[in-house]
């Protein structure tokens, strides 16, 4: 009788071992798949923030991101802004200073000593004024200038400021004595009021103007001993437009 072999045993792992093979094998292929992707979007993230690095430091400097520059302050041209100097170069005028000017004087917006960021510059001057057209008994007109500007301010609304010091300075020349025959919005530099009438003295006729160029105000009175016409008076005054405007749009800071 032969003995029958018995049937060679299946190799392998079955059961519960077979899965728990199974699962381990999965999650380490799982591992190195999310290790791979790890690494990927490591690199990506790196490339990205140096990107934007460079582009930082190009904007607001190392390590600042979205950061502007500030503008650097415009300085003042403190011995060009003279205004009773600058009257007295305009050609289209026939304009004389008489005695020596007032200033320029500086001093803060409160009164007080001026400051790096706290500076107003003031002058004034008396002249005469020769017009043109109809000779007048009395010749020349006499002629009181004088001007107020805020060069710097500790806060903004340096041109609010010099607004409010325009409606001041009109509320003073409407009272002190004069007799008004006309006012209003006059058309000169940024805004303008003037005033035309009989003087403190009680005879001839006078012409004011006061007026506002970006932060700086200045006021300008024509007194003749004779009756002149506003329109006269005025056409003077406007010789000196374009010289003012431009001058103070200039030689004010931004």
């Amino acid at each position: 009788m032969v003995d029958e072999k018995a049937p060679p045993r299946k190799q392998g792992l079955h059961g519960w071992k077979a899965a728990l093979a199974v699962f381990g094998c999965g999650t380490l292929a799982a591992f190195g798949v999310f290790g791979i992707v790890l690494v990927i979007f490591g690199s990506f993230l790196s490339a990205l923030s140096s990107g934007v690095g460079v582009g930082s430091q190009d904007v607001g400097g190392p390590g600042v991101f979205g950061a502007q520059p500030t503008a650097p302050r415009e300085d003042f041209k403190s011995d060009a802004f003279e205004l009773c100097g600058i009257i007295d170069s305009i050609s289209s005028i026939q304009l004389s200073l008489v005695g020596e000017i007032e200033g320029p004087s500086d001093e803060s917006i409160s009164g007080g000593p001026p400051e790096d960021d706290d500076l107003v510059r003031s002058g004034s001057c008396r002249a005469r004024v020769t017009p043109n057209g109809a000779p007048y008994p009395s010749g020349s007109w006499s002629a009181e200038i004088s001007y107020w500007a805020v060069i710097y301010s500790p806060e903004d609304g340096r041109d609010d400021l010099a607004g409010g010091y325009l409606e001041e300075v009109a509320s003073e020349v409407g009272g002190g004595g004069v007799s008004i025959e006309e006012s209003g919005s006059y058309d000169f530099l940024d805004e303008a009021q003037y005033f035309y009438g009989t003087p403190e003295s009680g005879s001839g006729t006078f012409y004011s103007v006061v007026a506002r160029k970006r932060s700086g105000v200045i006021v300008i009175r024509l007194d003749s001993d004779d009756q002149v016409d506003a329109s006269a008076f005025s056409s003077e005054v406007q010789k000196l437009h374009r010289r003012l405007d431009n001058d103070m749009r200039d030689l004010i800071p931004r």
